[in-house]
């Protein structure tokens, strides 16, 4: 079960956020809806797999990515977080991206995001109770023309937002 406490000393980080997260600098990926040991996915090469075996090396570690799909962060907080475990040690959040596309169409506010982005760190603090919350900044997109111009700004917008949190931020 996704919400079984990982093994007896063992250190256990989370991945919470969009497709984007899942799939962050990686050639082979892991999905991990259960915590799963690091070792069980030794050749994967996303951020949360990367992290997990660093992590390995002192304290055996497990995660689950629970990052898949073009989520919004409020989806992240709504589909995601209630499977996450409640005994991790770490929370990774990395969302925004598909929300800054929306914010730079008109679809949606920045101040709207900004609540929805404050409302799933607040969940995540009451779901697991003492895990370090680490923060990923949305990435900034290569400016060509005037709409990837408004992008930048939105990203940069929100990229303010997440580093005026007091969690710890990448």
């Amino acid at each position: 079960s996704n919400r079984s406490p990982a093994p007896a000393g063992t250190y256990y980080v989370a991945l919470l956020g969009d497709a984007a997260a899942a799939q962050l600098g990686a050639s082979v990926h892991c999905r991990a809806l259960v915590i799963t040991p690091a070792y069980a996915c030794p050749d994967g090469t996303g951020f949360i797999e990367v992290l997990a075996h660093l992590l390995d090396e002192s304290k055996p570690t497990a995660f689950q990515n629970l990052a898949a799909k073009p989520a919004t962060t409020l989806d992240v907080g709504l589909e995601e977080l209630p499977m996450m475990s409640p005994s991790a040690n770490v929370a990774v959040l990395y969302a925004g991206t598909n929300d800054a596309q929306l914010i730079e169409s008109n679809r949606e506010s920045i101040l709207d995001w900004s609540h929805d982005y404050d409302w799933v760190i607040g969940r995540i603090r009451r779901r697991a109770r003492g895990a370090r919350v680490i923060l990923v900044t949305v990435p900034e997109p290569v400016v060509r023309d005037a709409a990837s111009r408004r992008l930048a700004s939105v990203t940069t917008a929100m990229n303010r937002h997440i580093s005026r949190r007091r969690e710890m931020v990448l």
